[in-house]
C-alpha cells in the first residue's frame, strides 16, 4: 500500500516501510517523539539567560503483527532484537524515518535502545513492540552501536 488522497487532503503513512531486521511483518502503529537534553543558563541574579540543546533524538515506539512468508520466518519475526543493535527502515514516505534522513540529520540505522515486548495469544496473530531511537547527529547515531572496550 501506499499514501492516499482522501476529499483533497493528502495523508502520510508508514503502509510502505520496510523494516529488514523483521521481514514481512505489518506495522500497526507507530509513535514517534523527538527528544532532547537541555540546560538552562542564568546570570548570577538567577535570570535566564539562555538555553541549549544537545542529543538531539527520535524514539520511536513501534507495534507490529508476528506474519511473514512462512510460518518458519513469523516465528523468527518474534525473536527479540540485540540489545543497541541496528535497525533499518526503508521506503517509509517520511525520508526521516529512513537511514538516508533528511538534509544530512537523521542517517544512519534506527538503535534498538529499551527492551521490547512480545504478546502472543491463540485467537490472533503474534505483536510485539520495539523501542527505537536514532540521533540527529550523524556522528553521535554512529557512536551508540559502539561498545566501549
Amino acid at each position: 500500500m501506499s499514501s492516499f488522497t482522501e476529499i483533497g487532503i493528502a495523508k502520510q503513512n508508514f503502509a510502505n516501510a520496510v523494516l529488514d531486521a523483521f521481514p514481512g511483518v505489518v506495522i500497526k502503529s507507530l509513535k514517534a517523539q523527538e527528544v532532547w537534553d537541555s540546560n538552562e543558563l542564568k546570570d548570577s541574579q538567577g535570570a535566564w539567560t539562555g538555553q541549549d540543546a544537545r542529543n538531539v533524538r527520535i524514539e520511536l515506539d513501534l507495534d507490529y503483527e508476528m506474519t511473514a512468508a512462512s510460518k518458519a520466518q513469523a516465528a523468527v519475526n518474534g525473536n527479540f532484537a540485540l540489545p543497541l543493535s541496528g535497525v533499518a527502515i526503508s521506503g517509509a514516505d517520511l525520508a526521516w524515518l529512513n537511514a538516508t534522513g533528511v538534509n544530512g540529520r537523521y542517517t544512519g540505522n534506527w538503535c534498538s535502545w529499551a527492551p521490547g515486548s512480545r504478546t502472543l495469544n491463540p485467537d490472533k496473530n503474534g505483536e510485539g513492540t520495539l523501542k527505537l531511537r536514532k540521533f540527529a547527529d550523524p556522528t553521535q547515531n554512529a557512536q551508540q552501536f559502539v561498545v566501549p572496550a
